[in-house]
């Protein structure tokens, strides 16, 4: 049976081992860049470091279905296993609301925020458009800069948005 949704990448999660949890805040003191890659349903990009497991943000395009699966590791604070995380995503590009699943990964002891989405035009405007991509959970605030990601964003663009 295939799986679906975000559980089709807890393999892909898992063998990450998702460090990002014992690292600081998005970018401090890492050498955190936009990698695409190809995954089994199609282009990932991924905000990571290169050459370590520490990998924050993925979006993972499922190119039969034009959707994307977004997923952040994040634990807000009260964290339940599982949960639903209002989040808000603002760049120079605009603004939108995710609503995202909180999820333990136990192999690592991780919190993850999962959603599947189409890839909007307000989506694409939010990631391609910007400088800085601003992720609210309650009461704190990710902060991405975009540099680096225009090729993976139209990549994502192209294969994945409804058409």
């Amino acid at each position: 049976m295939r799986a679906s949704g975000w559980t089709r990448f807890l393999p892909f999660w898992a063998a990450c081992g998702m460090l990002a949890a014992t690292a600081p805040a998005f970018g401090a003191g890492a050498s955190l860049e936009w990698l695409l890659r190809s995954g089994d349903a199609g282009p990932l990009l991924a905000w990571e470091e290169p050459q370590t497991d520490m990998q924050p943000l993925l979006f993972a395009c499922d190119a039969d279905r034009r959707v994307v699966s977004i997923s952040l590791v994040h634990e807000p604070e009260g964290a339940q296993d599982p949960m639903t995380v209002d989040t808000s995503w603002s760049s120079e590009g605009g603004h939108m609301q995710l609503a995202m699943q909180g999820h333990r990964i136990e192999l690592d002891d991780r919190f993850v925020l999962t959603t599947e989405t189409p890839l909007t035009p307000e989506l694409g405007r939010l990631l391609a458009e910007g400088r800085v991509l601003r992720i609210a959970i309650g009461g704190h605030e990710e902060i991405i800069p975009l540099e680096g990601s225009a090729h993976g964003v139209a990549t994502l663009r192209e294969q994945c948005a409804p058409r």
